[in-house]
């Protein structure tokens, strides 16, 4: 998702030539002035949202005041653009200070106070990784948590991004628990070589069990990390599923397909009483406060109960426009956004805004009254609603 600043090409150049003397005409007494660099500025974000943040946050907490509010006014507005977030939240991590600072003051600015935890903390796990990696430290899965945590973040679901930074720092430090308790173990042995020497072991066999240690250590396995990250990614590719199908709703339906069960053929029956086990399956999960296990459920259906489903034939007769195949895919995404606004609330959310709410005539899938259809349906295919 977020780009790399190796990337930056010819608008690089052009932003340089501007930020050298971006301070001084933004502090200008010339109206004029203020407002040419202004225009120039959003001139070139129109071409370059990333770099021209990257730009701005090295000066977003500048001395001259009046420099200093117009260059924030400027990123209000740049960070319109889902890009120009994205750079915001690349700037935590910038290899300038200046723009990690930047980055770190702006976020509450763009997302508000409920964001103002998440750079304190992103801040403190930088700085822990970046020790690690002079220490030979490995820790390229909380990198990645890290990335995924910037994913969430700009998903909208705050709390979540908040909590696996914590989550980072937390794994940071025991990771340099662990990693002082062996140095302490290598001194140990070194200081009682001499002693170990006299019963019998020699400076091999004392080498080769400091090495087995270290090497040990450094091939050690962190599945506690690892669970978390495969469960983000999943998410991540939850909410990629569920845009697609919002996106496929709204380009073949013109409007509300009519409830009624009689319309659908078996094939379609067969798959929404499929959908309603996977969501009883969601529901029971989520109730019993396993959401990692709704999650998995969720992502066993999309990938491989929905896409068995949606093959040619069924792709064909949507964009037809038939109605069984439109009430089914209609009835499938409004169940699972339902189901996923308890994990992925904004996203959800979002994508009902985007793609369902003008055919659902609701104004929040919060307030979307679960598809009485599926009780309908169940019994009708010779099964139970419990089963």
């Amino acid at each position: 998702m977020m780009m790399d600043s190796g990337s930056l090409d010819l608008p690089r150049t052009e932003v340089s030539k501007l930020e050298a003397s971006l301070e001084g005409r933004l502090a200008s007494p010339l109206a004029f002035e203020r407002r040419w660099t202004q225009n120039r500025v959003m001139e070139l974000a129109d071409r370059e949202p990333w770099s021209v943040t990257i730009m701005l946050l090295r000066h977003y907490d500048c001395v001259n005041d009046k420099a200093r509010d117009n260059v924030r006014l400027l990123v209000s507005r740049i960070a319109e653009r889902e890009e120009a977030q994205e750079a915001i939240l690349d700037g935590l991590s910038h290899p300038s200070i200046e723009v990690r600072r930047g980055a770190s003051i702006c976020v509450p600015h763009i997302w508000g106070d409920p964001a103002r935890p998440y750079p304190i903390l992103f801040e403190q796990t930088y700085s822990l990784i970046e020790m690690a990696r002079q220490r030979d430290l490995d820790v390229s899965d909380i990198e990645i948590l890290m990335d995924l945590s910037k994913v969430s973040f700009m998903d909208g679901e705050l709390v979540k991004a908040i909590g696996d930074i914590s989550v980072c720092l937390e794994f940071l430090r025991r990771r340099y628990k662990n990693s002082e308790t062996l140095n302490t173990y290598l001194a140990d042995m070194l200081r009682m070589a001499p002693e170990l020497e006299k019963i019998g072991l020699d400076d091999a066999h004392i080498e080769q069990s400091l090495l087995t240690a270290v090497k040990a250590n450094r091939s050690r396995k962190f599945d506690v990390a690892q669970d978390l990250i495969d469960q983000r990614v999943m998410e991540v590719e939850i909410k990629d599923k569920m845009r697609s199908l919002g996106v496929l709703v709204s380009s073949s339906m013109k409007q509300r397909p009519i409830l009624e069960p009689k319309i659908l053929v078996p094939k379609d029956i067969e798959m929404v009483v499929l959908t309603r086990k996977a969501i009883e399956s969601m529901s029971t999960k989520s109730l019993q406060n396993d959401m990692d296990g709704a999650v998995e459920e969720m992502h066993r259906f999309l990938f491989k109960d929905l896409d068995a489903y949606f093959d040619e034939s069924v792709a064909s007769r949507l964009a037809q426009g038939e109605v069984s195949a439109s009430l089914t895919m209609y009835l499938i995404v409004l169940a699972l956004l339902k189901m996923a606004s308890s994990f992925i609330p904004f996203s959800a959310e979002n994508i009902f805004q985007a793609n369902m709410k003008g055919l659902e005539g609701t104004q929040s899938i919060f307030l979307v009254i679960w598809p009485g259809l599926f009780l309908d349906i169940a019994p009708r295919s010779g099964t139970s609603p419990g089963k």
